[in-house]
């Protein structure tokens, strides 16, 4: 009778904790990046949580996908560097990568990136971005539009 007591009350204590949110499902955020009425080609979206840890994806042709973020406040940073003179993006704090691959130099042979355009200043830094929004759990569409 004893154990069955111990039992209830783990099911009690989980049940609890689920609800809670404790041991939430990680969600997934995803949309569109426009600015100036035109979508950005190219670069990343990191969406920082209350504790600061940062949550990344890429924007491919106007779209980005960011997995893995637990549900709640998140403010957004989005960077666009030129992809012709990169080999990868910097960091969103702006500062260098310290593994991987360097921007490579330009040599003058790169082709030109197709619908490129440089991003307003402020959205690149966590300090300045405006951008913020709520994440629940499950799936969320946030389309970031820049002025």
């Amino acid at each position: 009778m004893r154990h069955l007591a111990h039992v209830a009350l783990v099911f009690l204590l989980t049940g609890a904790m689920l609800a809670s949110g404790c041991g939430s499902t990680p969600s997934e955020l995803t949309g569109s990046v426009r600015h100036q009425n035109k979508d950005v080609v190219a670069g990343t979206v990191t969406a920082y949580d209350t504790e600061k840890n940062a949550y990344q994806g890429s924007i491919e042709h106007g779209r980005y996908t960011i997995s893995g973020i637990p549900p709640g406040t998140v403010q957004i940073v989005v960077i666009s560097p030129n992809p012709a003179g990169m080999a990868s993006p910097p960091q969103a704090d702006g500062t260098k990568r310290t593994g991987g691959r360097e921007p490579r130099p330009k040599t003058g042979d790169e082709p030109p990136v197709v619908g490129w355009f440089a991003l307003p200043n402020k959205y690149e830094d966590l300090a300045t971005s405006p951008l913020k929004t709520e994440v629940k759990a499950g799936p969320n569409t946030f389309d970031i539009v820049l002025d």
